[in-house]
């Protein structure tokens, strides 16, 4: 009877303890309390930018200045690194004098004259406008000035979506984070969740009917199953060992390590089957026509395997030395 001693043990819990903090991690992601991560993420993303946003919409001398296209004077500096500062931000700012477009601070994409309502309110108001498939946050205030009629405005990025024929260049994404899935679906139809600016206000709402991956899930998820399997062959191979020094017949240790290592590779075969782990997809179209390997990842366990096996032969069972004779 093999008796473990404290190492094997410490060994088997941390591999148990990492398959449990899998289990409960995993718990963790239902698809509502996935809804309410994106939904934090995204409000702080659009909070920050919306109030760097306003502190230009309101700052009525800038405005002014760049109305009459003043670069000169005690504000020359100030507004040269201001204007440096704005070409970083991820929003672009445009001002409109009557229906001409006069300053803005990026090119990618630009609102026009139809985007903005006929009536003058001098604060600064919000709606979900869609560019180049791409959803923005149009945040402006409108007001005259000298009987002309001027318009403010940023422009925040909320979701980009690039065309087909740009799209194995640029990657659709959330600008707050990569971490949300693409397949959120961003709508201005009332549902249960919503996106609110800094003001209060509803820009938006969000659906997750059609999210079937998240990122932080299955990167959670892959540490913690790669570890614990790893703790657990280490645990088999400990015990096999332990078993050949122990019983006459080798045949028990090598057995028991067949066992071990069949076992975790039936498991990881059904975690590849279950879907536990969605986003992190490593099929190859040349494999689908393989018989005995159909992705890249059951190559590289399998790879992993078989060098593992070959350790454990090489150190159990040397060939004798025949040097001497």
């Amino acid at each position: 009877m093999v008796v473990l001693n404290q190492r094997q043990l410490i060994i088997l819990w941390v591999g148990l303890g990492l398959f449990v903090t899998a289990f409960v991690w995993d718990g963790l992601f239902s698809g509502e309390r996935n809804l309410g991560r994106y939904k934090s993420v995204l409000e702080n993303y659009l909070h920050t930018h919306e109030k760097r946003a306003n502190l230009i919409l309101n700052d009525d001398d800038f405005i002014d200045r760049r109305l009459n296209n003043v670069m000169a004077g005690g504000w020359y500096k100030i507004d040269l690194l201001k204007l440096d500062s704005l070409r970083k931000e991820p929003f672009n700012i445009c001002i409109f004098k009557d229906d001409s477009l006069v300053f803005w601070t990026q090119n990618d994409v630009l609102p026009t004259w139809n985007h903005f309502p006929d009536t003058l309110k001098n604060k600064v108001c919000i709606k979900l406008i869609t560019l180049k498939s791409s959803l923005y946050e149009l945040r402006y205030r409108n007001f005259t000035k000298n009987g002309v009629k001027v318009i403010t405005a940023a422009l925040i990025p909320v979701k980009k979506m690039y065309p087909t024929f740009e799209g194995a260049y640029l990657e659709n994404h959330f600008p707050a984070s990569h971490f949300i899935p693409i397949d959120l679906t961003i709508t201005e139809s009332v549902q249960k969740d919503n996106l609110t600016t800094v003001d209060g206000q509803v820009l938006c709402y969000m659906r997750n009917d059609d999210v079937d991956a998240d990122a932080l899930h299955d990167i959670g998820m892959s540490i913690l199953l790669i570890f614990g399997f790893f703790m657990m062959g280490i645990f088999g191979d400990r015990i096999a060992k332990q078993m050949l020094k122990q019983y006459p017949s080798p045949l028990i240790g090598t057995f028991f390590f067949f066992c071990i290592m069949a076992m975790l590779r039936l498991c990881i075969l059904w975690i590849q089957k279950s879907e536990i782990l969605p986003y992190l997809e490593l099929q190859f179209s040349d494999f689908n026509n393989a018989v005995f390997v159909k992705s890249l990842s059951e190559l590289v366990i399998d790879t992993a395997f078989l060098f593992w096996f070959s350790i454990f032969f090489n150190s159990q069972f040397r060939l004798p030395d025949h040097k001497g004779q």
